[in-house]
């Protein structure tokens, strides 16, 4: 993943994973991954996968994205008004990703996720 210039990476390990923040030095764009590890075959993270695993999590106007050729995620809206985020989950490897940022940073997570998803 290439982090766009203005742009500081931090990163917060805890019993389970690590958490990565990235934000914006300049301005409030900001989102994190947290990364835990994966021991599942299955690479494909679906919308039923999620709502089975964690059901009590709000998604709305789910997505199926395409993560390189490697896997499938899911991407969604959580929460509402300006507590609303943007979510991408997906597997990799021996990782589950969870990637989360406010929703006025949508574009900004897909500017940097777009060339994961299509693989370029």
């Amino acid at each position: 993943m290439k982090i766009p210039e203005g742009f500081a990476v931090s990163e917060i390990p805890d019993e389970v994973g690590e958490t990565i923040l990235v934000e914006h030095t300049e301005s409030p764009a900001s989102f994190q991954i947290y990364v835990s590890p994966w021991d599942e075959p299955e690479q494909n993270i679906t919308e039923a996968r999620l709502r089975a695993d964690v059901p009590d999590m709000d998604i709305r106007e789910p997505q199926e994205v395409v993560m390189g050729k490697d896997g499938r995620g899911v991407a969604f809206v959580s929460g509402e008004g300006d507590g609303a985020t943007r979510e991408v989950w997906f597997a990799f490897g021996t990782y589950l990703y969870q990637i989360t940022a406010p929703i006025h940073s949508d574009d900004v997570l897909r500017l940097i996720l777009n060339p994961i998803v299509t693989g370029k």
